[in-house]
């Protein structure tokens, strides 16, 4: 979740397309200490490829993309605050894979271990479930097809 005041917002000019209902802003403030998604896609709608990049707080609003709207992912940057990466600043690194795993611990709670360029893994669970006992069950990310141009991730 963000938040943001009216003093933020940005006047847009007619340059911009826009859409009933949108705003622009000049700033946002992070409201939860939690993993974000900075995702950059392609989206082809009317022949022409348009380049859009998002901040999302779910990884599923990833999947989403990709499935309901068939866009193609050109980056997927997994964005972790200190108290997930255990640093003292936000660390921005690229997703190379994601797993839903399982767990005996919790068995009916939704467990992804999340795999970036360095080959560091961010467990994001809501019950802090331990590597060492998750199993992997199936990986979710990169989607197919996704990824379609060489060397793009």
């Amino acid at each position: 979740m963000f938040r943001t005041n009216d003093r933020a917002e940005f006047p847009c000019p007619d340059l911009v397309e826009r859409r009933t209902g949108d705003r622009f802003w000049c700033y946002i403030q992070v409201m939860f200490q939690h993993n974000w998604f900075v995702v950059s896609f392609t989206e082809r709608t009317t022949g022409e490829a348009v380049v859009h990049t998002v901040i999302l707080s779910d990884f599923t609003q990833i999947t989403g993309l990709v499935s309901e709207y068939g866009v193609e992912l050109n980056q997927v940057v997994l964005a972790t605050p200190p108290s997930v990466n255990s640093t003292d600043q936000w660390r921005f690194e690229p997703l190379t894979e994601v797993w839903d795993c399982d767990s005996d611990y919790a068995p009916n709670c939704p467990i992804q271990v999340y795999v970036v360029a360095s080959g560091k893994e961010y467990i994001d669970s809501l019950v802090g479930e331990k590597p060492e006992r998750l199993r992997r069950m199936r990986k979710v990310f990169p989607p197919p097809l996704s990824f379609n141009r060489p060397g793009a991730h």
